[in-house]
């Protein structure tokens, strides 16, 4: 009779019954807060790594996205040595990821100081100002709440990042020399946008936020004035043009100058930034 050795007996299992895998998996070392993965160099990547079978702790925070704990979590402990304002993020993981970052409370858990969910589609960036010498915990878990304490469930395949933090964009907002105004009496103001030093998270540059315009002329003796929003991105590095109606709200705007004050904001996943001008606009037909 020919003997099957060990490996052949688990082969054999794993062919019948398909569940061998799932059995023989374990949680992560970085499953526990006590037991986080400690970042000593930066830039800093890890993963990708399977959170598939990583618990959700009792103490472990909420409130990013819902009331109760979120599944699968792992951490990560960080000790800056100077003052900086440093990034994490879950981009690569294919999985609905939160992040949290903060410092340990004295109860088992942490003082959240930022949070994210679905910065980048379904990966989440925080970024904080940290101060050299403190340690930071963060915690990746998988949206949306309704974790079981000690108990696996969500994760999925992780890729973790930690750096300095990139700088926010630059914004450059022009406003054209010339408008025009429609019948029904609102300006029409234009102008380009346009956003440099856009960091790697973003997936189609920055995005652009709305274009505020605020326009008045003068009349005779009355002043016409108005308000008027467009423009949703995304901001590039090449100048893009935009075009903003601005309704008369004191009467009808026409030919001749008004003075004209933009205001705008493109974001990143991490940082905003404004950007405003003004000139005066010759309105004609």
């Amino acid at each position: 009779m020919k003997r099957i050795g060990t490996v052949g007996v688990v082969a054999l299992v794993v062919s019948m019954f398909g569940f061998a895998g799932s059995a023989l998996a374990a949680a992560p070392d970085n499953d526990d807060i006590a037991t986080p993965t400690v970042v000593d160099v930066l830039p800093y990547s890890d993963g990708p790594n399977d959170t598939t079978e990583a618990t959700t702790g009792a103490t472990d925070p909420t409130g990013c996205v819902a009331d109760t704990p979120d599944r699968s979590t792992v951490w990560y402990e960080f000790t800056p040595v100077s003052n900086e304002r440093y990034a994490a993020d879950t981009v690569g993981s294919d999985y609905d990821t939160t992040l949290y970052v903060g410092t340990a409370n004295g109860s088992g858990g942490i003082d959240v100081i930022a949070c994210n969910d679905d910065a980048v589609d379904l990966q989440s960036v925080v970024a904080w100002d940290a101060e050299g010498g403190t340690t930071y915990l963060l915690m990746v878990g998988t949206c949306c709440g309704d974790g079981v304490v000690g108990e696996a469930g969500g994760g999925g395949s992780l890729v973790f990042h930690l750096d300095l933090a990139p700088p926010p964009p630059i914004v450059d907002l022009t406003i054209d020399a010339r408008g025009s105004f429609t019948k029904s009496g609102s300006a029409i103001i234009r102008g380009t946008i346009a956003c440099s030093n856009v960091n790697e998270f973003t997936t189609e540059d920055t995005t652009g936020g709305m274009i505020q315009v605020q326009a008045s002329q003068r009349v005779g003796r009355k002043i016409i004035s108005g308000f008027g929003s467009g423009f949703d991105g995304p901001c590039t590095a090449e100048p893009t043009a935009w075009s903003v109606e601005v309704l008369g709200e004191t009467g009808k705007f026409g030919g001749g100058s008004a003075q004209v004050d933009a205001f705008a904001i493109a974001c990143g996943p991490i940082e905003c930034t404004e950007a405003s001008a003004s000139r005066t606009v010759q309105l004609k037909h």
